[in-house]
């Protein structure tokens, strides 16, 4: 029996709670397992968006080392807490959310006044404690989608902010957890194919056959570019493209925003050709794709 002849089959082990699943894929190639499991883990943990907070300002705060008065916990603890915070957000314009409370009590991320466009999923989260009745908590959060981690450092020194802003260290990726397991299966009379056993955890703010569906479109994606390379090696002439020449010219090899790229290669526009056949009001209600996005398209098509 040749490998050629043998299909993996997928099986979903769903629990309770969609945040949680386990995916079965069997039989596969030996070798293959490892491939393809460490493939996808990579995938989960660094390359899908998901929303956070990105700065605060906090009435009365003017840096990270302040305290409040008549709050429990220092700004560096509130920034902690609000670091917690789980975001269901799939638009791409920076959001403001604001929290305004006075009391004594717990401030609590079902406190916090949002958009329409996103939900928060852990709303038991305490975010401050108020000692003193007269005390008056201020708030506001901007809150951005992105890929992987986002450190304050990264923050472009040029973008205005408010006076008074702190800025946060925003981890955006929806995944708590990513395990994989490789067993022998039997096919035939051979026992040394793969059973790829892959658990995933996210933070509740998409599912996990959600996140296992992406994290695949994604290595589909950079698997067709690979397969159909277009790179050109030029002297020092100037080599100018003809109009179908730049028609298959891929997404990849064009500039785009991270961002961008992402929510192409995730509705799978791959090329320059399918990029002209879409009209603004498609682009547009593509998943994950903004107003900055269509910018950025119409931009780098008309450099064409």
């Amino acid at each position: 029996m040749t490998t050629k002849s043998i299909l993996p089959q997928l099986k979903i082990v769903e629990s309770d709670d969609e945040s949680l699943a386990e995916f079965l894929i069997e039989p596969l190639a030996p070798g293959f397992g490892t491939t393809i499991g460490n493939s996808l883990r990579r995938v989960l943990l660094s390359n899908l968006s998901g929303a956070a907070v990105t700065s605060v300002r906090i009435k009365g705060a003017d840096h990270e080392f302040s305290t409040l008065k008549g709050v429990k916990e220092d700004v560096i603890s509130i920034l902690l807490n609000i670091k917690l915070l789980r975001i269901d957000y799939q638009g791409e314009a920076p959001l403001k959310f604001t929290i305004n409370k006075s009391g004594q009590g717990q401030v609590k991320a079902s406190d916090i006044k949002t958009s329409n466009d996103a939900k928060i999923v852990n709303p038991d989260l305490v975010i401050a404690t108020l000692d003193d009745k007269k005390t008056q908590f201020e708030m506001e959060m901007v809150v951005e989608s992105g890929v992987g981690y986002y450190s304050t450092e990264d923050h472009p020194e040029d973008e205005h902010l408010p006076v008074g802003s702190i800025l946060v260290d925003a981890l955006f990726t929806p995944i708590r957890k990513v395990n994989f397991k490789v067993e022998n299966t039997r096919v035939g009379q051979r026992t040394n194919f793969d059973r790829l056993s892959i658990s995933i955890q996210t933070n509740q703010t998409i599912s996990a056959e959600q996140a296992f569906n992406q994290a695949n479109q994604i290595l589909i994606a950079q698997y067709q570019t690979i397969l159909s390379p277009k790179a050109v090696v030029v002297d020092t002439e100037t080599v100018e493209l003809s109009i179908d020449e730049e028609d298959d010219i891929l997404i990849s090899e064009i500039g785009f925003s991270p961002r961008t790229a992402n929510a192409l290669s995730n509705n799978q526009i791959l090329t320059v050709s399918q990029l002209r056949n879409l009209d603004d009001k498609q682009l547009s209600s593509m998943k994950g794709f903004g107003a900055k996005a269509l910018e950025e398209v119409k931009l780098k098509i008309s450099e064409f």
